[in-house]
């Protein structure tokens, strides 16, 4: 699998083209992780997870192309083929064409704070806070995150560069991977063909706008449009789905393995028979353990309820089908939820926060007034460290002053 780092930029990345909102509480924290995590990583062995990944990748798509060789005349006009179909900076014009067209405008209209976020930002949930028209939200948010919007253009400004980069990097070996395809897949005559179309003006303004054509608003749009239905197809296609996958052949554990696999697999990490062993009675355990209490969960979930084969697209769910009673009812209810688990979020930060400054400022204080542990020694240990260096040795207290 990949790394934590690249599992986190990928997820930044998405974050910053999908959901500004959550970029903005998320950026921080993300930018924080991985920081922490580049000398750690920095450090690692030159044969890193990645390059084993890459390795394996590498070696898959190895195979069968490579052994064909390519007839050199081919190559050479699909050579040229593939310089009309991607002229230089096309990779890049098409991602500056997606942003200007969707990104950027999303970004741009980023909505005003919503009642919930100023809940959690001024810890106040009481007056009218939780009914604040358009225009107040406005004023509050220009007050409280006045640059709200500017972030977005911010955001864009810092990835744009690395999106460009990026862009020049893969259009060449997109160039060279194009010419082979088309190498491989047209004759030398169909080539010249091609060539000759894109040599006409139709054929070369053809050329050009093909790869571009792709970030194309109205193929995002059509694209987008589609959306829902494929959602819902595959929501749809989830139980048979994951049905299927639990038919596939599950991994072995050591509670699976023979009494000769098991020996086996001793001796292969070089470890004691016994060592393994005793591994197979925890995991055993721990089975034995899950299954019990899965088995628990589903009695109580059987007991507690008798629709639980249901999926939740019975008609009976739609909100429209309610009587106009409980409709108002459950949203009165959902609002009151809402707001106490804002509370309880807003509650607990405000609480850790104040816990974490007092616990600063007492550990100054005290720590100013040449404050030191108390050293404690339990009496096996006392004893132990007395034969070994000497009742009375600094480094021997210390060394038991984390013996309770």
């Amino acid at each position: 699998m990949f790394s934590n780092q690249t599992f986190k930029l990928g997820v930044a990345a998405m974050l910053a083209l999908s959901a500004p909102n959550a970029v903005y509480a998320q950026a921080e924290e993300t930018a924080v992780e991985i920081a922490l995590e580049d000398e750690a990583i920095a450090s690692a062995s030159k044969t890193s997870e990645e390059e084993a990944i890459f390795a394996m990748i590498g070696k898959m798509f190895d195979i069968g192309g490579e052994s064909a060789p390519i007839d050199p005349v081919q190559l050479k006009l699909a050579e040229s083929t593939a310089a009309k179909l991607l002229p230089n900076g096309s990779m890049k014009a098409m991602m500056t064409k997606m942003f200007e067209t969707f990104v950027t405008p999303l970004m741009n209209a980023l909505p005003e704070m919503s009642s919930g976020e100023i809940m959690i930002k001024t810890g106040i949930y009481e007056g009218d806070v939780e009914t604040l028209d358009d225009e107040k939200r406005k004023t509050i948010t220009a007050i409280l995150d006045p640059a709200r919007k500017d972030r977005g253009k911010q955001m864009i400004e810092a990835i744009t560069p690395l999106l460009d980069e990026t862009m020049a990097l893969l259009e060449p070996p997109m160039r060279t991977g194009i010419s082979r395809a088309y190498a491989r897949k047209f004759s030398a005559e169909q080539l010249r063909q091609i060539n000759g179309f894109f040599a006409t003006p139709t054929g070369a303004a053809f050329a050009a706008e093909s790869y571009p054509l792709q970030a194309d608003p109205e193929v995002m749009r059509a694209m987008f449009k589609a959306m829902p239905e494929l959602l819902k197809t595959l929501k749809a296609k989830g139980p048979s789905l994951d049905t299927e996958m639990k038919k596939l052949p599950k991994e072995r554990t050591l509670t699976d393995l023979t009494d000769a696999e098991m020996a086996a697999l001793a001796k292969l990490l070089n470890v004691e028979p016994i060592k393994l062993e005793e591994q197979r009675v925890v995991m055993s355990a721990a089975v034995d353990a899950v299954v019990a209490a899965a088995d628990a969960v589903a009695d109580e979930a059987a007991e507690v309820s008798p629709f639980s084969e249901e999926t939740g697209e019975e008609p009976w769910y739609d909100e429209a089908n309610w009587a106009a009673a409980d409709k108002k009812k459950v949203n009165a209810a959902f609002k009151k939820r809402e707001k106490a688990e804002a509370a309880s979020s807003a509650a607990y930060s405000i609480w850790s926060e104040a816990f974490e400054a007092a616990v600063a400022k007492s550990r100054d204080k005290y720590k100013a007034e040449g404050w030191k542990p108390e050293v404690v020694l339990g009496s096996d240990v006392a004893t132990e460290i007395s034969a070994e260096a000497g009742e009375g040795t600094a480094a021997a207290a210390d060394a038991a002053a984390v013996t309770p």
